[in-house]
């Protein structure tokens, strides 16, 4: 809950307008979307209670539930005539001690019927605030996607010797993949178009320069190569594309938060989320937030504007923020740092004349891109997949962890423990490049082997014990039972375990 008083406004401001004057940056704003808030409702309360309220605050206002998640009361709302909604603004997203007119409350009261509501506000991938776009072709192959310097600098294959990410799924949400490249194997999963409403997850673009910058389709591709480090990392983690962004790598709040909510429906355990905005939604970080309570960890990319920014959602507490390094883990130039910030990992690109790629193939970052082929790419949105892939390593060495927020703790912990510390190499940026530059291999150490896929209680063995565990969840979402990845422990699962009893 944004709970303010008006000096602590004044003094937020004036601290934003000295830190912007003070760094070398520039700071990357999204946008407002005029007329449109999301709100989510106060226990007891009813959608038809806030509207009622809502408009009560501003003579001639009419708002229209334009869309939402009815289990978790979270709605889209719509005002006409344009502009007015403005008028109820601060009282839709403010608690004020002492001021009568504000829609928050705790439920008891119908006039304050809202336990959050934000405006409405656009997100964007980091790399298309700075106009980054990848480069491709036929000199990029697999060998340098496969041999590239992040590699190396996590330690992944001594992390690869224990585990795989073998039962771990991965929510993916982007722009989409690219499934048949042969890149990912058969590690994606269907998935879900939340832009659409459909199960279309095709990383495709639509032809049209809909941002009006000149180029099409840019953020074609953004998905497809995320998923390809995600999958470098943990090859055998199931992969599930959940579509939010468009072909121009482009999207809102509130897709968003139904793209995290749908991931949590899906019973994933991590949710990679490569995107960011500069406003920090209340609703946003609800979604968020109940992920954890189910041990699911959200990984963020830090921002790509070079800034001292708290770029959302990656700073929020529920989510693994990553702030991008060289191979030498130097801060990348165009990397966003802060003391929120979890980790760091490799993201940096460097360019080379002399090399036929246009960039020095040996510290430069490389993923798949739609169509079979392979590029080079920097930025923020690359290091997230490598923390990503990660907790998918670690995850899936754990399957007799709860579902529950003491299994994200344990994992925040132990990537943070074995974090390479960076501070003393980055003495500009000290306390704000995260725990250090995540060691996969270190991390993954700390665990034992992964077990066998069926092995619930991780005691070596698959057995009856693992049977009881798998019929106690029968049926459940969140589960280690859910061997095969699909979303819910059932027949298909028991039969899995069954083959493989020893």
């Amino acid at each position: 809950m944004k709970t303010m008083t008006a000096v602590t406004m004044t003094l937020v401001a004036l601290w934003q307008a000295a830190a912007a004057a003070a760094q070398n940056c520039t700071p990357c704003i999204d946008p407002a979307v005029p007329d449109l808030a999301i709100v989510q409702l106060a226990p007891g309360r009813t959608i038809s209670e806030a509207i009622a309220a809502i408009e009560s605050r501003q003579s001639g206002l009419t708002a229209t539930v334009l869309d939402s998640v009815p289990s978790r009361e979270v709605y889209l709302l719509g005002f006409d005539p344009p502009g007015v909604f403005d008028a109820v603004l601060f009282d839709l997203q403010y608690f004020m001690p002492g001021t009568p007119n504000t829609l928050i409350g705790d439920g008891s009261d119908p006039s304050r019927p809202l336990m959050f509501g934000d405006t409405e506000y656009t997100a964007e991938i980091a790399e298309g605030k700075t106009g980054s776009g990848y480069v491709s072709g036929p000199a990029l192959t697999a060998a340098h996607f496969q041999g590239q310097y992040a590699l190396a600098q996590t330690n992944v294959a001594a992390a690869q010797m224990r585990s795989t990410g073998s039962g771990v799924v991965v929510a993916v949400i982007d722009t989409g993949i690219d499934a048949t490249h042969p890149a990912l194997g058969n590690s994606v999963a269907p998935g879900w178009n939340v832009r659409e409403n459909s199960s279309n997850t095709a990383d495709v673009g639509d032809g049209a320069d809909n941002d009006g910058d000149g180029v099409t389709d840019e953020g074609v591709g953004h998905g497809t190569y995320v998923a390809g480090l995600i999958h470098l990392v943990a090859p055998d983690a199931t992969l599930v594309p959940v579509v939010v962004l468009d072909s121009e790598g482009r999207t809102s709040q509130w897709l968003l938060l139904k793209g995290i909510y749908w991931a949590i429906d899906r019973g994933v355990e991590v949710i990679n989320i490569s995107i960011g905005t500069t406003y920090d939604a209340d609703t946003v970080e609800a979604a968020l937030d109940e992920a954890k309570l189910y041990g699911i960890v959200p990984v963020g990319a830090a921002g790509n504007c070079g800034c001292d920014l708290r770029e959302q959602p990656a700073m929020k507490s529920s989510v693994l923020g990553v702030v991008s390094v060289n191979d030498q883990d130097i801060k990348a130039d165009f990397s966003n740092y802060n003391r929120k910030a979890s980790l760091a990992a490799p993201g940096d690109s460097v360019p080379d004349a002399g090399d036929p790629t246009g960039y020095d193939t040996a510290r430069s970052m490389f993923g798949p891109v739609p169509g079979g082929g392979y590029a080079v790419w920097e930025g923020t949105s690359l290091s997230a997949p490598l923390v990503s892939g990660a907790v998918a390593l670690v995850r899936a060495q754990h399957p007799e962890w709860a579902y529950n927020d003491l299994t994200w703790d344990a994992i925040d912990n132990l990537l943070a423990n074995t974090a390479t510390p960076i501070d003393g190499i980055n003495p500009g940026f000290a306390g704000s490049l995260g725990a250090g530059r995540i060691d996969i291999g270190a991390a993954v150490q700390m665990g034992p082997p992964q077990p066998q896929l069926g092995d619930l209680n991780n005691d070596g063995t698959i057995g009856l014990s693992d049977l009881a565990l798998l019929l106690a969840d029968f049926d459940q979402v969140h589960s280690s039972a859910d061997l095969d990845g699909s979303g819910r422990v059932d027949l298909a699962d028991l039969a899995m375990m069954l083959s493989a009893f020893n």
